[in-house]
């Protein structure tokens, strides 16, 4: 078990702007509803500290060029998200925050267990209040 330093300036980076709760769902593959389409499946859904902060210029204008008219924030997730990857084909996955649903893009910065946290880039999907959390899994 190494040093995460994340809990070392956690404090620090919340005086400035605070942690906020936003529920994450993970997606856990596809499944058929009972008509036979596809649907998502995902995994209970869970509450993790984030660092919500507006898309800086340079990544902003990297997404725009894919959908202009598009709401997009970056979240610093507490813990090692590395399961938050297209690459890894595990994407898909959904975040609660703010009234809205958003959809994990890519993940920017996965810096594992050492430093305690991951750079997520979310894209709104529409209004939507968060899944109820388990009662065993809420903060």
């Amino acid at each position: 078990m190494g040093l995460n330093l994340h809990n070392i300036v956690a404090s620090a980076i919340g005086a400035v702007n605070p942690h906020q709760t936003v529920v994450l769902r993970r997606f856990a593959g596809w499944g058929t509803d009972g008509s036979g389409e596809r649907q998502a499946l995902y995994l209970p859904p869970v509450a993790v500290l984030a660092q919500v902060q507006p898309l800086p210029q340079d990544k902003l204008q990297f997404v725009n060029a894919e959908q202009n008219s598009a709401i997009w924030r970056q979240m610093y997730l507490q813990g090692d998200w590395q399961g938050l990857s297209r690459a890894g084909e595990s994407g898909g996955d959904l975040v609660y925050w703010g009234g809205f649903e958003w959809i994990i893009n890519p993940v920017s910065e996965a810096w594992g267990q050492l430093a305690g946290w991951t750079l997520i880039v979310v894209q709104a999907q529409g209004r939507a209040d968060p899944p109820e959390i388990p009662q065993e899994d809420a903060p």
